[in-house]
């Protein structure tokens, strides 16, 4: 008798199935494309112009103020999610909105129930996204692209900066706190991107709406675009589809907020004097 280790889903049954839930307003390619750049330019605008600028006139230390235009964008997407919603119009109850922004745990998308035993397929997805973000071959895929892209990363403002001087570091639980803010905050991304985006974009993309979606998440990163090739991997193979098949945006935040935690993981150590 044969026995599956874990719940089998299937991307055929997951894009059936929207056949037989309720029907929901999806948006056109312009809508899709607006609220692409709301939740990008703004980050990539503060990233290569504001930056520079509080260099010179602030007296902030250089890693701080990479830390403080990173975290300002994401109360940015906050804010985008909630104008979305109250536009849209609807009850902004927890209960609705949950609903509309895919807030619930995994569905089986063979039988549209709601399955907590799909969970378990979040150890190989996070294996997927680490082996796809940080691998050496993928890392050197993004090296190819850097080489041809006459973009590059400024090195005086790279992340980087931040544990240059490892032994500043210990006993700043300051700089923890803050490591752990950007951690925790990077759920704001989900929420534009699987949360607003993901379930009414299939209106434009149908059954590929997830790789558009990934597509959209890498380009989305403006401010790294020497990154794009790794990320429209794993954008699209570890957050957009698991997402779209278990109509579940915590899932793909568990999978994207783990390399946070892991960084996290590694400050603390720094911050006892442990690394």
């Amino acid at each position: 008798m044969k026995t599956d280790v874990l719940p089998q889903p299937t991307i055929q049954g997951s894009m059936d199935r929207t056949q037989a839930e309720p029907k929901v307003k999806q948006y056109s390619l312009s809508q899709i494309l607006w609220i692409w750049a709301l939740a990008s330019i703004p980050g990539a605008l503060l990233y290569w112009l504001g930056l520079p600028v509080l260099d010179r006139m602030t007296g902030i230390s250089v890693g701080y103020m990479v830390l403080i235009v990173t975290v300002i964008p994401y109360f940015w997407h906050f804010l985008l999610a909630f104008l979305i919603l109250r536009k849209e119009g609807g009850d902004l109850d927890w209960n609705a909105i949950k609903d509309r922004l895919w807030l619930r745990t995994t569905t089986d998308p063979r039988t549209g129930k709601r399955n907590n035993a799909l969970w378990l397929w979040v150890i190989p997805a996070i294996a997927a996204y680490a082996l796809t973000a940080a691998s050496p071959i993928f890392l050197s895929i993004n090296d190819g692209w850097a080489r041809i892209l006459p973009v590059h990363e400024p090195a005086q403002y790279s992340f980087d900066v931040l544990f240059e001087n490892p032994g500043a570091l210990v006993g700043d639980w300051g700089f923890f706190l803050a490591i752990l803010l950007v951690s925790l905050l990077t759920f704001s991304e989900e929420i534009i991107f699987r949360g607003i985006l993901l379930p009414k974009m299939n209106g434009v993309f149908g059954r590929a709406d997830w790789i558009a979606n990934g597509f959209l998440f890498a380009f989305y990163h403006l401010e790294q675009p020497w990154t794009w090739p790794s990320k429209i991997l794993y954008s699209t193979l570890t957050l957009a589809l698991p997402a779209r098949l278990f109509r579940s945006t915590w899932f793909s935040t568990a999978v994207h907020l783990s390399q946070g935690f892991y960084f996290l993981f590694l400050t603390l150590g720094l911050v006892l004097g442990l690394a």
